[in-house]
């Protein structure tokens, strides 16, 4: 199911070490065009429809002379110089909002360019649930809970019809299990079939921190 829900992705990398103060901006941007090229046709060559691409642009960059790089976006494969010095300027919100310092008289370094590819599969919906089994009347069985027998009603599982609310005690039965609903629980079937149970039970709070003054 989550491979059927998940839209195709193609991320692409190379490597473009410069001072963002003397990149050449034309070679930053046929860099990006040749990554978005390859990535779009990867997608292309596996059937995704060209109109269900969506292209990201990125470049990581990073104080010269460190090891760690942070990823900042781009709006477009064609870099002029305002589009890196607001780069440069989101790199450098960033790394203090990671670090909590500023590094004003250090110079930020591109290491590399990244296009990231997105093609949009359709979505899929399920059908709704509709019962595969005869609902027939309810069976019942002893049974023991708390320490004190009573009888609860036998129900299957795939008689149950979306809507279907159950209140415990119950038993469910199906071929691989058997789903207890204990007393003061409720099932309901949802529009897909899954079976819901709420327990009733109040989630469980915390008692609160207390201090206590010490007078001497």
């Amino acid at each position: 199911m989550g491979l059927l829900m998940t839209d195709m992705r193609e991320d692409t990398t190379v490597a473009f070490l410069a001072p963002t103060s003397s990149a050449d901006l034309g070679a930053m941007s046929a860099r990006l065009a040749a990554l978005r090229e390859h990535a779009v046709g990867t997608l292309l060559r596996q059937g995704i429809p060209e109109d269900a691409v969506s292209l990201g642009y990125s470049a990581d960059l990073r104080y010269h002379g460190q090891i760690y790089e942070l990823s900042v976006p781009l709006p477009s494969e064609d870099v002029d110089a305002a589009m890196l010095a607001d780069a440069v300027a989101a790199f450098e919100r960033r790394y203090e909002e990671i670090y909590t310092i500023t590094l004003a008289d250090a110079e930020p370094e591109i290491v590399s360019l990244r296009v990231t590819a997105t093609g949009r599969l359709p979505r899929y919906s399920p059908p709704a649930f509709a019962p595969t089994e005869d609902a027939g009347a309810p069976g019942s069985r002893d049974v023991l809970e708390d320490g004190v027998w009573g009888t609860a009603a036998v129900l299957r599982r795939y008689s149950l019809a979306p809507g279907a609310s159950i209140e415990g005690p119950a038993v469910v039965e199906e071929s691989g299990s058997t789903i207890w609903v204990a007393s003061g629980m409720r099932l309901t079937v949802d529009t897909f079939g899954n079976l819901l149970i709420a327990t009733g039970t109040p989630p469980r709070v915390e008692p609160a921190m207390t201090t206590t003054e010490v007078q001497g």
